[in-house]
């Protein structure tokens, strides 16, 4: 049997009765205080939702399951995007790559438990440097671009000439990319829709929206493509 703490996996059904002395709200109280941040439904015959939600799980199904519609309806936005995701975060003051590098590690997993744990989710690179930022746009693959806006530079990149580079590179065609800025974000999402997907407003929203924000994009790039 595998310890909790060697495998990851991204969601993790468990029904009540377990048949091994272990009940479903007491395996999932064992996963997270192993640091198991995955997204955990608790499933059983009988009403124990309140202890399986009580124990860390996200969500609970009482059988007979739903349509597989209405599951995947319900748990799509409490999904995180996947594991391997590398994410660039542009920003001139390095006060702000720090708070939004950690925000990002905790959206990472449906159910943050620890630092060390998130860490090992997404590949988070930070830069103050617009030119470098483009630099690595076009040498290196992303999943993941959060920008701001005004970036001071010397010579006048802004965050929509590094959105426009991504739009144009082969190795990022299918990056999000988020424009993060608290100056007229509004007028900047919506007049340039073709280079950002997402607007994040400084201060940052709540985890939980961007998560779902992401995880929304997500299905909407799935759809477009059929």
């Amino acid at each position: 049997k595998k310890s909790p703490t060697t495998s990851s996996y991204d969601v993790i059904f468990i029904d009540h009765i377990m048949g091994e002395g272990l009940t479903g709200d007491q395996t999932i109280k064992i996963l997270r205080d192993n640091d198991v941040d995955s997204l955990i439904i608790g499933v059983s015959g009988n009403s124990e939702e309140v202890s399986h939600i009580s124990a860390g799980a996200e969500d609970f199904f009482q059988k007979p399951l739903p349509s597989q519609g209405a599951v995947i309806q319900r748990l799509v936005v409490k999904l995180p995007p996947p594991s391997g995701w590398r994410v660039l975060i542009v920003d001139d003051v390095k006060l702000n790559c720090h708070f939004l590098e950690q925000r990002l590690h905790r959206i990472s997993s449906a159910h943050f438990t620890s630092m060390h744990q998130a860490q090992k989710r997404w590949e988070i690179y930070k830069t103050t440097s617009a030119p470098d930022a483009i630099r690595r746009i076009e040498t290196e693959p992303f999943d993941l671009v959060v920008v701001d806006q005004e970036l001071n530079d010397d010579n006048g990149i802004q965050g929509t000439d590094i959105a426009s580079c991504i739009r144009k590179s082969e190795l990022c065609k299918n990056c999000v990319i988020v424009l993060n800025s608290a100056s007229d974000s509004d007028f900047e999402l919506n007049q340039r829709p073709q280079l950002y997907n997402l607007l994040w407003p400084k201060p940052l929203p709540e985890e939980s929206l961007m998560r779902q924000s992401l995880s929304e994009q997500l299905i909407q790039q799935i759809d477009d493509k059929f």
